[in-house]
């Protein structure tokens, strides 16, 4: 049950005899109608919460947000029972995790509910198919990082490495591979399941990609890393990732803030959402689900529309990268 306030309730009795025309009794005047019920998921930590907050901000009174915040341990069963009562009409589905639970949700449904999913990775391969879940890609495009990165750089960029799970990125890396074609650019794309998906092979693969670097000084002019959590997890971040960058000397670029951080020492340059405007895009929408009657499969999976670029200014001193300081107006520099 909702709980009005004093100031609303006052608000109610003052402007009661409005609602009869002030001409004593007659015809009420419609009520009006109930908001729209939208329950968030989101992760519990801050850049989640903070992205929540700005979408409910966003959708503003029109809609009844609810937010129901999760951890990667939780088991479905248990989230379920938590998102179940709220009887959403749309879910904001949060992370990669967000969106499983969405699927689920509704594949158990018998009235599935319409999503919203957003600061995921490969939204676009994984949404392809589902009817129930528009979403944003959080992934910056190749064709963007790229041609942003050359910008403010002093030397050309014509060949890029990268090294990629064929199973998962074969779309983002094909269009890739014909966007910067256009602009004179070779992406040198490494399959990492060649020989087989195992994770054994997979880290063989890998430790050959990166090696190319060694095997020809100078070809490459930089080296775009995926977000794909199995590429950069843990074990073969800390083995073969930081030694391979850190050794080559060539400015590694990618979608992720954190890989670009001082403390990281790992990428030089990167292109991630701006979280404000990514709240607005994804309350844009919801609205267009609950108010427009626009199918989620009819939205699809929209780029990103702003972005946030930022340089490891020492990172980039240290190997040696020309910058063009009258080019770096809207750019975050780590110093």
């Amino acid at each position: 049950m909702r709980r009005w306030s004093v100031p609303v309730l006052l608000a109610g009795v003052l402007l009661l005899p409005l609602a009869w025309g002030g001409r004593g009794p007659g015809k009420p005047v419609a009520p009006a109608p109930a908001c729209r019920r939208v329950e968030i998921l989101a992760k519990d930590s801050p850049a989640y919460l903070e992205v929540s907050e700005a979408i409910r901000r966003e959708l503003g009174p029109k809609f009844c947000t609810h937010e129901t915040r999760f951890r990667r341990e939780e088991s479905f069963e248990s989230l379920s029972a938590r998102v179940a009562p709220q009887k959403p009409e749309l879910m904001v589905l949060m992370d990669n995790e967000g969106v499983d639970f969405g699927v689920r949700f509704n594949a158990s449904s018998k009235s599935p509910v319409p999503c919203v999913a957003i600061m995921g990775l490969n939204f676009k391969s994984l949404l392809k198919s589902n009817r129930w879940i528009s979403g944003i890609a959080y992934e910056s495009p190749a064709f963007s990082l790229v041609t942003q990165f050359r910008y403010v750089v002093g030397r050309p960029v014509r060949n890029v490495l990268a090294i990629y799970r064929r199973s998962l990125f074969s779309e983002m890396v094909d269009s890739a591979v014909s966007q910067l074609k256009l602009e004179g650019i070779t992406l040198d794309a490494v399959n990492a399941e060649e020989q087989g998906s195992a994770n054994d092979q997979v880290a063989e693969a890998l430790r050959k990609g990166l090696a190319r670097m060694s095997e020809s000084p100078g070809r490459y002019d930089a080296v775009w890393v995926l977000l794909d959590s199995e590429l950069l997890s843990q074990s073969l971040f800390t083995s073969i990732w930081i030694p391979a960058a850190r050794k080559s000397g060539i400015p590694f670029i990618t979608g992720s803030d954190v890989l670009v951080s001082r403390e990281m020492e790992f990428a030089t340059f990167a292109v991630t959402p701006n979280h404000p405007d990514l709240a607005a895009q994804a309350a844009q929408q919801v609205e267009q689900i609950l108010q427009s009657h626009i199918k989620p499969s009819e939205i699809g999976v929209e780029n990103v529309v702003s972005v946030n670029k930022v340089l490891n200014m020492p990172l980039a001193a240290r190997i040696g990268l020309p910058i063009r300081p009258d080019r770096l107006g809207d750019v975050k520099r780590v110093e």
